[in-house]
């Protein structure tokens, strides 16, 4: 290895410890504020969201029913006609079923993420001629999913808190860390250096 690579090897070392958290950060921050305006978007936190479920122009809704105290159902009624129910549960606003709506121009679409069962469920509804019916969700889809998941228990809502909680604190003491190493190398090789001139 040359002197020149020699030289710059320690350089390129530290520029990547000082620029990976800081790009890591700026990565996450990006997703969780993405995940943000998916939510804010497309979930529908409310007991009636409106929306053309089966593209023929005129609006729909999405209704939460809630029949007795213990049971509640996520319900899509087109006009007079119901096209879909699924049972709802809600332990609490972080442990709940999320259902979000994506338009489309061919009939929006419904998606479910429920971590309350023993199976979670990440699913995709769309209008089939007919009534709705469970389809692949595309790339948007999974993105609307992750978002709510990145908001539910049974998702990855402890990371994300844990993320929020700790990311700040812990690229200040990584930072500090990282200047009390480099004033403790500098001081050691200018001591170094002296010795080496009065020797």
């Amino acid at each position: 290895m040359s002197k020149l690579a020699e030289r710059k090897a320690p350089i390129i070392t530290l520029a990547i410890l000082i620029a990976s958290p800081l790009l890591l950060a700026g990565w996450l921050s990006a997703v969780d504020r993405r995940y943000d305006q998916l939510i804010a978007a497309c979930e529908c936190t409310r007991d009636v969201c409106e929306a053309d479920f089966d593209g023929d122009g005129i609006l729909g809704r999405l209704v939460i029913e809630r029949p007795t105290q213990s049971e509640s159902w996520v319900v899509v009624i087109d006009g007079d006609r119901e096209l879909l129910r699924l049972p709802r549960e809600f332990i609490d606003y972080t442990f709940r079923t999320h259902v979000a709506i994506r338009s489309e121009p061919g009939g929006s679409r419904l998606l479910v993420f429920d971590g309350t069962g023993s199976e979670r469920v990440r699913a995709v509804f769309v209008w089939n001629g007919q009534g709705m019916s469970q389809a692949t969700p595309s790339t948007e889809d999974r993105e609307i999913l992750s978002a709510m998941a990145a908001r539910d228990d049974a998702g990855t809502w402890n990371f994300w808190g844990i993320y929020r909680f700790l990311s700040l604190p812990f690229l200040i003491v990584y930072y500090l860390l990282m200047t009390t190493i480099l004033i403790f190398m500098m001081v050691r090789r200018r001591s170094q250096n002296l010795k080496r001139r009065s020797g």
